[in-house]
């Protein structure tokens, strides 16, 4: 008597498993393509954003020239002389140094006012 209880539960286990099984894969079912109807276009993705943002270049300063880089110490000239400075120093006229840094295989000096490179 026992066994028999024990396996008619065993049964309805295997069916109600069976039943949830099928009715998980019915809604992958309904997905399917058969060609009678015309398949709606998906909404296309919205473009990813570039990683890096092109950022507009500063414009290069008339009237000065970068004449050397060396341990972090650019060599600028103008008409009124040549100076030696370090990134965070105030020049007459150009503002404070931003940065020295190579930039497209190049030195520039990066200024409040622009660029100062080599010519």
């Amino acid at each position: 008597m026992k066994l028999a209880k024990l396996s008619e539960t065993v049964d309805k286990l295997r069916v109600a498993q069976a039943s949830a099984t099928t009715a998980a894969a019915a809604p992958l079912a309904a997905k399917d393509v058969t060609g009678s109807m015309p398949q709606q276009a998906a909404a296309a993705p919205a473009p990813l954003p570039s990683p890096k943002p092109e950022l507009a270049r500063p414009p290069t300063v008339e009237g000065w020239i970068l004449r050397d880089v060396a341990n972090g110490i650019a060599l600028i000239e103008s008409r009124g002389g040549m100076y030696e400075v370090y990134a965070g120093d105030p020049v007459p006229g150009l503002g404070r140094v931003d940065a020295i840094r190579k930039q497209d295989g190049r030195w520039v000096v990066v200024t409040s006012k622009g660029l100062i490179i080599a010519r």
